[in-house]
């Protein structure tokens, strides 16, 4: 009986990385200063994840942000995942409808509207 092989073994996140930017056919030299960031940060959200995240008593909510920056920047980060099925976009004014110009015919003149005109015509 053939056994599944895990297709994402544990690993550290430097050698993830590494394992990824091995194979990412679209990395050129452009790409070589975020690749060094990204090892730097690599190192040390390894480094944190064994301490807990915390370094002098603090939490350290950046670094692991800061990685997925660099991911994204070389193109690593997964945007959809494959077979998801995404609630379709909506397109959605940044005005309320009451403030949005209205295309319709002002409303009839008042009477005091009417009397005013009159007084002042």
């Amino acid at each position: 009986m053939a056994r599944n092989k895990d297709p994402f073994p544990a690993q550290s996140v430097h050698a993830a990385l590494n394992s990824a930017v091995r194979s990412a056919p679209h990395l050129t030299d452009d790409h070589r200063p975020v690749v060094a960031l990204a090892r730097v940060l690599a190192k040390r959200v390894d480094k944190l994840d064994k301490q807990g995240f915390v370094i002098d008593g603090r939490f350290d909510n950046v670094s692991a942000g800061m990685l997925l920056k660099a991911f994204d920047a070389l193109g690593l980060t997964v945007k959809e995942p494959r077979g998801a099925r995404r609630a379709p976009a909506r397109e959605e004014s940044l005005v309320p409808p009451s403030a949005e110009a209205e295309e319709t015919t002002p409303p009839p003149p008042t009477d005091m509207e009417k009397f005013r005109r009159g007084r002042a015509g």
